[in-house]
């Protein structure tokens, strides 16, 4: 049986070193989360710290813009008031009015009351203007509400500003137009762009930007990628991690300058952190992954070393040894542990031990072999002897019936002569060809005469089929009775000869098919029909049959009458033992 015929699943899987790294892996697994597990709070930990510290970092850096735009909002919100109740009618004290507020806060580079009309006669500037046709004016008109908006093409300024905006509603709750602060760029800081400081950006809650760092070329890059400025919005200050539109890691903070209106975008590259390298800063998740790695590797070449070399080694020779070789010599693992060792010695004294039994099996049966064939080969010449002592007594005999009796008789001490003579020559002593044992029973009758001189024809088709001992002997006999009983019967064909047809093939599933047959004469056929109704040769025919566990058949064929019988051929392992003469115990 195959060694290997109980275990399941792949062979890689069966092996010693798998099972033993899997099962290190498994019991190393916990220790390595549990260091991963912690790491990775430290890195949350430390990547907290660094949220806060940017949150108050951004919430320095944009306190001056706070102030400049809390402050540009109360005013708006003020001269809105006063324009309502004093000055909507008087654009000449309305005018001295923002005049004076632009005089009086340097930082600020507007201020005026912008009706409904978009004609601008009231403002800090000396001449009247249109702005009907603004997008922005629509923009301001259509809310009705405080805004701030970014224009960044004023008609009075070379660079962008931020405008405020208050709504003007007059005594009757008409909506009657709007007031509006402007601030220059210059006028907020808004960060200095360097990579070790916070890059401030100022957005309204709508999401649109109002101011952004200075020295930024591209105020998308900086921007998060996963979600808009409007997702930010919150009534209260808050921090996060996401990469830019540049595809670089950074860490973001967002603080309300004007709640509900104007925010504060404060972001930090991730490489100016306390490592300063994206790669190093991982190394708190990625040092338990690789102190596991290592430990498994460790671990599995000591184990190697120590125990699966040797037990390969052990495992070679013992294979060796199953396989058939005794030239394995003495197990060398003198290095390998002490109970290892032992094994290996124990198998160098089962080896000796079953090398000397071996032999001595290999004399026994080379001995039990030389006596079988000797007593095979004394059974043949004594039943040639006696086959000789009859045909000695066969000459003295005159009566004919007497003589074909004795004929008989010798034919089949014969048969069992020939048979002993194949045991005597057979390789093993377990099988044996029945084509030649059948051959010889052939032609050993066809050297017969019968009583007017006529010959025999005996014509054989023999497939080489081996069979055991137990199972040739009752099939000599059965052929030896049946060629008796056909040449007995056999009709003379127009060459002067009897013809008889004896074939013994394999058919399927291992089934033997012999066939003897001969010829009948016309005013035989009726006789010879009835002819396996009695006679001791048919009898004898029907007991070995049974013998051969067979299925026996008789009859006419035409002209022809022939005996057949199909048997099953036992394979070698399912030899009995070998009957003493042959013959059934019970003929009838």
């Amino acid at each position: 049986m195959n060694a290997r015929a109980g275990l399941s699943g792949p062979r890689w899987a069966n092996r010693l070193g798998f099972q033993i790294a899997f099962l290190l892996a498994v019991v190393l697994l916990p220790l390595a989360l549990v260091s991963a597990v912690r790491s990775i709070a430290l890195v949350q930990e430390a990547q907290a710290r660094s949220e806060a510290a940017l949150l108050g970092e951004t919430t320095r850096a944009a306190a001056e813009e706070r102030r400049i735009i809390q402050e540009a909002a109360g005013i708006a919100a003020t001269l809105a008031l006063a324009v309502r109740h004093h000055l909507a009618d008087d654009a000449a004290t309305c005018s001295d009015l923002m005049r004076s507020v632009i005089h009086t806060k340097t930082h600020f580079a507007f201020a005026g009351f912008v009706p409904s009309s978009g004609v601008i006669r009231c403002s800090s500037h000396s001449e009247p203007m249109d702005v009907s046709q603004d997008p922005l004016f629509d923009r301001i008109v259509d809310t009705r509400t405080p805004q701030i908006v970014l224009n960044r093409s004023p008609r009075l300024s070379d660079e962008p500003v931020l405008s405020l905006t208050a709504p003007v509603i007059d005594a009757t709750g008409a909506y009657a137009g709007f007031v509006a602060v402007s601030i220059p760029f210059t006028s907020i800081r808004g960060g200095n762009g360097d990579e070790g400081a916070v890059a401030l950006t100022i957005f309204s809650s709508d999401g649109n930007i109002l101011m952004g760092p200075p020295d930024s070329t591209n105020l998308d890059e900086v921007l998060p990628s996963d979600r808009p400025l409007a997702a930010l919005v919150s009534a209260s200050p808050m921090s996060f991690a996401a990469t830019d539109n540049g595809g670089n890691r950074r860490i973001y903070s967002v603080i309300p300058l004007i709640p509900n209106e104007v925010y504060a975008l404060g972001s930090l590259r991730a490489s100016a952190d306390a490592t300063g390298n994206p790669w190093i800063s991982s190394i708190p998740v990625l040092v338990p992954a690789l102190m596991w790695f290592a430990s498994l590797i460790v671990a599995l070449l000591a184990v190697d070393r120590l125990v699966i070399r040797n037990i390969s080694t052990l495992r070679n020779a013992i294979r060796d040894f199953a396989s058939g070789s005794r030239v394995v010599g003495k197990v060398a693992i003198e290095r390998a542990p002490t109970e290892l060792r032992e094994i290996a010695a124990s198998f160098d004294r089962m080896m000796d031990n079953v090398i000397h039994d071996e032999a001595e099996l290999e004399n026994m049966v080379r001995e039990r072999d030389v006596l079988l064939r000797e007593v095979h080969h004394r059974v043949k010449n004594n039943l040639q002897l006696i086959a000789s002592f009859m045909n000695m007594q066969l000459r003295r005999v005159s009566s004919v019936e007497l003589r074909d009796e004795l004929r008989v008789v010798q034919d089949r001490v014969l048969s069992l002569a020939s048979i002993h003579d194949e045991l005597f020559r057979a390789s093993g002593l377990r099988e044996v060809p029945a084509d030649e044992v059948l051959a010889d029973i052939a032609n050993h009758l066809a050297r017969r005469v019968d009583e007017l001189g006529h010959a025999y024809d005996v014509r054989t088709d023999l497939d080489p089929i081996r069979m055991t001992a137990d199972q040739i002997v009752p099939l000599a006999l059965l052929a030896t009775e049946a060629l008796n009983n056909a040449m007995r019967h056999a009709a003379v064909s127009s060459g002067g000869a009897r013809r008889i047809d004896l074939s013994f093939k394999k058919g399927r599933d291992d089934e033997g098919i012999l066939k003897i047959f001969n010829d009948v004469a016309k005013d035989k056929r009726v006789a010879d029909d009835a002819r396996g109704k009695g006679g001791l040769g048919e009898q004898l025919v029907s007991a070995f049959g049974r013998q051969l566990n067979g299925e026996l058949q008789r009859g006419m064929e035409g002209s022809r009458y022939g005996v057949t019988i199909r048997f099953a051929i036992k394979p070698p392992h399912e030899e009995d033992a070998l009957p003493v003469s042959g013959y059934p115990t019970r003929l009838a």
